[in-house]
């Protein structure tokens, strides 16, 4: 059996025209918002399959090659280090053009094996590491909480 919502025992002020009125529009607002979402989608998916053939061509040729810096930010990284610089290390591109630069702030060790890797002479890369020293900040929170002033006597 169906029943109509003016059947159900609602408060006076949910049967309120004006408020039946605003949700009603509300509802039909977000609907038609999902809808043109939906046709978005469908057109994305168009325009995707009739243009998967076509491959974009690279407009300028290089009479050489530019320089390229591979930047390896790393923090308490002592576990896979060693993969991360190797894996950078491994990029298809000429080796004389290719710079790796290790980034580290560690307090466990691996700027020290970074180093080390570096020193190993790696001959994929020109390998460079920047290890800074963890600063008083960064080794004791909550240090840098502004304190409170004096206050001046009247």
């Amino acid at each position: 059996m169906i029943f109509p919502l003016a059947m159900l025992d609602w408060p006076a002020w949910v049967q309120h025209p004006a408020l039946v009125w605003l949700v009603t529009g509300l509802y039909l607002g977000l609907m038609a918002l999902i809808g043109v979402y939906g046709l978005h989608r469908y057109r994305l998916v168009f325009l995707y399959g009739r243009h998967r053939r076509i491959r974009p061509r690279p407009g300028v040729r290089y009479d050489q090659l530019p320089l390229v810096t591979v930047q390896l930010p790393m923090f308490n990284e002592g576990a896979v280090v060693h993969r991360i610089i190797d894996a950078a290390c491994a990029i298809d591109y000429p080796k004389d053009k290719l710079q790796v630069q290790v980034v580290d702030d560690s307090t466990d060790g691996s700027a020290e094996l970074a180093r080390r890797r570096r020193v190993l002479g790696r001959a994929a890369a020109s390998i460079s590491s920047t290890c800074t020293a963890p600063t008083a900040r960064a080794s004791r929170p909550g240090r840098w909480r502004r304190r409170p002033q004096p206050r001046p006597a009247n």
